[in-house]
């Protein structure tokens, strides 16, 4: 099902648009709108449910105009719309979920206008008069630079050069180190002064001969010994008792069993 399903969904998405801007096209808009108003319509991609609840109204506007002012049949319009499309909020798609809100509440304040004999059919039928283009791609390239906006200048200054290179400040925790047994010398960090409310510049930075980075190694090593977290390689062990021979006598013979 699914290269089809895909398929039909997006023949949906054209017929939805095509219900909702020809609606005086329709044999039965009613049953149209029926249609359109399934809670099955959460199941299809986002871009499709915006064009169904945006195209959902439009159906419904034009039903309107055709009851003649029947207060009766409008409200039940109305309100059986506003139930069916309350189950549309719950859109996994932001847009969807907006194009619903949007809709739904034009509904409910064109119901709460009738109950107080206020609605006037005329200002719902003109959110859908003239005609809605879709803009080129290029269109943003005609439209011309206002005079005085200059888009290479800063909005804001910029930061300046001693801010960038300011040197960062480690806190307290940064004097210990990551893993057990790592060492880190107080005095290569920033250090905080509670007395005196300033911070210590760094020492340089002395490299280690090769014995004392011999000791550090020896002493990780130790310290991943004694650790029992730490994750020993066990691999050397399973090998060797894997290749371990066993020898039996068959027939008075001795075989070797590897």
């Amino acid at each position: 099902h699914g290269s089809k399903s895909t398929t039909v969904a997006e023949a949906l998405y054209a017929a939805a648009w095509i219900c909702g801007e020809f609606c005086s096209h329709l044999k039965e808009p009613q049953k149209t709108l029926e249609s359109m108003l399934n809670t099955k319509i959460t199941l299809f991609p986002g871009h499709i449910q915006s064009v169904y609840y945006q195209n959902i109204l439009k159906i419904i506007t034009y039903i309107i105009q055709t009851l003649d002012n029947e207060e009766l049949l409008t409200k039940q319009l109305l309100t059986t719309s506003i139930d069916k499309m309350s189950v549309f909020l719950s859109s996994g798609d932001v847009e969807a979920q907006e194009r619903a809100s949007v809709s739904l509440n034009i509904l409910k304040t064109a119901l709460k206008l009738m109950g107080k004999s206020e609605f006037n059919f005329n200002e719902l039928s003109v959110l859908f008069e003239g005609v809605l283009n879709p803009v080129a791609t290029k269109a943003q390239r005609k439209v011309a630079i206002p005079n005085g906006l200059d888009l290479d200048a800063w909005i804001n200054d910029p930061p300046s050069e001693s801010e960038d290179e300011s040197p960062s400040t480690n806190t307290r925790y940064d004097s210990k180190g990551l893993f057990d047994g790592d060492e880190v010398d107080n005095n290569n960090s920033n250090a905080y002064s509670a007395d005196k409310y300033s911070y210590q510049k760094a020492k340089p930075y002395a490299e280690l001969t090769t014995e004392e980075l011999e000791k550090q190694r020896e002493s990780r090593k130790q310290s991943e010994q004694m650790n029992p977290f730490y994750l020993k390689d066990t691999k050397k062990t399973k090998s060797t008792q894997q290749t371990e021979t066993s020898s039996h006598t068959v027939n008075g013979n001795e075989r070797v069993k590897t």
